[in-house]
Order: C-alpha cells, then structure tokens, then sequence
C-alpha cells in the first residue's frame, strides 16, 4: 500500500476529552447549608426584635415604677412634714455634739453676754429674746435675782457694761425678778444682739455650753466658758448640767449647740455621792412670772 502527500496534509482529529462527572450530592449539602443559614438569620433576626421589644418594655417599666417611687417619696416627705413627729429630726440628734467650728461659735454667744454690777458685787446677764420692754430702752438683759438683789432698794448702785473687756457702760433698770425661782430681768437703753430661747426643752445627754463672767469686780474673766451635758431634768425647768458654773458665772446663759439659750446658770453644789451638780434655770418661768411673753 502506498501513501501519497495529500494522505500527510490532512489533519488528524484527536477525540474530545471525556465529560467531567458532576457531583450531584455536593449540590444538595449546599442548599442545605444555605437554607440553614437563611433559617438562622431569620431566627436571630426575630430573637433580636423580641429582645429589643422586651428591653424597651423593661425601660418603660422602669421609667414608670421610678416616677412612682419618686411621688410616693414627696409624697411621704409632704406628709411627714405636714405631722408632727416624736421622733428627733437630724438637728435634734445634732444638739448631743458640739458645734464644728467651736471658736466661732463661742464668738458668736459671746457678743450678747454683759456683766452686771451692783453694789459691791457682780455677775453676769445676756441679751435676751423677749420683748415688752418700758419706753426708753432696746433690750432685756437676763440674770439672777441674787444678782440684783441688793439694788431692789438702791437702783443706782445697778450697772451693766457690755463688749467683753472693752466694758462699755450702759443705761439699765430693773424690770422684774422671781425670787423663788432665781430669776430677774433688767432693762438696757442700747440694742444688743440677742441669744434666742430654745423652743424646746433640754434633754439628758445633749451638750452644754455655760459662758458668763466670773471673778471679782478688779479680775472679771470676760466670757469665760465651759462644757458639759445635761445629766438630769427635774420638772422640766431645772436643767442639772456637768458644765461648770463658778462665781460671777450667775446669769449667764447655759446654750445648746444651736447656740439657744435652755437655761439661766443660777448656783452649783457638790454632793459626796454624786459630786458637782449645776443648776439652769429655764427662762420659760420668766414668761410665767415676770414678762408677758405672748
């Protein structure tokens, strides 16, 4: 057999390669997965609206009980207000401390204590709160009938000077006085600022401020003090304190640590049992006896 040039020209056809086999199963875990996919999203899609539902409902109750607890509140602060109550507020269990800052304070008492003369002797008095004075004078000074006593019959032999050592004389005269209670009231003609009576009575415990002038007419002390608490109350006037009352003290004020006045220092005595007792008397007897208080 013999083979020409044109049998060489022509081309040889190869065979086309085979199929490639598909993977029908790969396909279906596909779309599997996706519509498990898709079924999550969905479900943390609805999870997530429900949670943000649940959380704006919570916020709301939350806004609403809040709102009511602050009315119930003001509420109650109204009503706790409005009635009386035998419970001691904040400032009552404040009078069992002194006060913070004690120098002031005691600066502040001190600008309404006086001394009062008479005769050869001498005490000390306050500026009191209490109103009614004769015409012509500014001031109630509060004392010690013991005080004055002597110048009941000699009213010029009574003398008062103000202004701690600076001892500026004033104009006075005796308004009033309790014997039995130790008490007495002189008029000044010059305006002196004032110790405000306490509107309550004093109770054991409470802290105690007695101030005053003692000494000798040649060695006044000029607001001398001392400190203690009130360790006994009998019938509500006599208040029994631990802080020291010496001579020429009688008159002076006994505060609490509002600065209020709860008592008048009238004497002290010791007892072998109980030991230094000082008595103040409360200037409510003056408003019983002496003064009109209104």
């Amino acid at each position: 057999m013999s083979f020409d040039d044109s049998f060489f020209d022509e081309p040889v056809q190869t065979a086309p390669p085979p199929p490639v086999p598909r993977r029908r199963g790969s396909t279906k875990v596909m779309y599997f997965l996706l519509t498990v996919l898709a079924v999550c999203v969905a479900l943390l899609g609805g999870l997530a609206i429900s949670l943000q539902g649940r959380i704006d409902d919570l916020d709301e109750k939350l806004e609403v009980q809040t709102l009511s607890s602050a009315t119930e509140i003001v509420e109650t602060t109204t009503e706790e207000e409005q009635k009386p109550s035998s419970a001691p507020s904040s400032g009552e269990r404040g009078l069992y401390d002194e006060p913070d800052d004690l120098e002031a304070f005691i600066d502040e008492v001190s600008r309404s204590i006086v001394t009062v003369f008479c005769a050869d002797s001498n005490g000390t008095g306050f500026a009191s709160d209490l109103t009614g004075m004769d015409e012509g004078y500014k001031t109630f000074i509060v004392t010690n009938h013991h005080v004055i006593e002597d110048c009941i019959d000699d009213p010029a032999s009574l003398s008062v000077t103000h202004g701690g050592a600076d001892e500026v004389e004033t104009k006075a005269e005796i308004f009033g006085w309790d014997e039995e209670n130790d008490l007495a009231l002189i008029e000044v003609a010059v305006e002196l600022p004032v110790l405000t009576t306490a509107t309550e009575f004093a109770e054991r415990g409470q802290w105690t401020m007695a101030i005053g002038n003692p000494g000798p007419n040649d060695v006044v002390l000029h607001n001398a003090t001392t400190f203690g608490h009130i360790i006994a109350i009998e019938d509500n006037y006599f208040n029994y304190t631990s802080a020291l009352v010496n001579p020429g003290n009688s008159g002076g004020p006994l505060v609490n640590s509002r600065g209020e006045v709860i008592g008048v220092n009238s004497f002290g005595f010791v007892d072998q049992e109980i030991g230094l007792w000082n008595i103040a008397v409360d200037t409510d007897v003056l408003c019983e006896v002496v003064v009109d208080c209104g």
